[in-house]
């Protein structure tokens, strides 16, 4: 997904609370590196990269979730 459409997606806080645990299984590894580089530089401008990276992998969680594309939450056991 580009940035210009990862920016279009605009999920409700209701949205995003009941994916809660979805988000935090697919996009695990970008959330650990992300809080990561948060514990170990205190400049919110050294992890920008790393927060882009979570962002965009919610933003294709919740497009995905739109089209119905259970592929990817299969792939990561969230489904049975």
């Amino acid at each position: 997904m580009s940035a210009s459409q990862a920016e279009s997606v605009t999920p409700t806080s209701a949205v995003l609370t009941s994916a809660s645990k979805h988000i935090a299984i697919v996009c695990a590894q970008e959330n650990l590196d992300f809080m990561t580089c948060k514990d170990n530089d205190p400049n919110p401008a050294a992890c920008l990269e790393q927060g882009k990276k979570v962002t965009n992998c919610v933003a294709n969680l919740y497009v995905c979730d739109q089209y119905l594309c259970l592929e990817r939450v299969h792939m990561k056991g969230i489904v049975s």
